[in-house]
């Protein structure tokens, strides 16, 4: 299954983080700030829950093209919806 994520704050990055564990789904994370962008592609996301930390190596990118999904998850600020 292709899912999309579209935000990578604290509610998209914690979500795309779990969806990463996945191993049956192909998942694409969309956001337009180029920081973040660079700093998922190098370092993967990082969770921490309690004492425990993971990194999970995930594909980020600032526009999603002509891509189709399967799923679409909105976890932007809703002032960015428009855009």
């Amino acid at each position: 299954m292709k899912v999309a994520i579209l935000g990578c704050g604290s509610l998209g990055g914690v979500m795309a983080a779990r969806i990463a564990e996945r191993p049956d789904i192909d998942l694409t994370v969309i956001d337009r700030d180029p920081h973040i962008a660079e700093a998922v592609n190098n370092r993967g996301l990082i969770l921490r829950q309690g004492k425990r930390m993971w990194t999970l190596p995930t594909r980020l990118v600032q526009q999603a093209g002509k891509q189709s999904f399967d799923v679409l998850i909105m976890a932007t600020k809703a002032n960015s919806l428009v855009e």
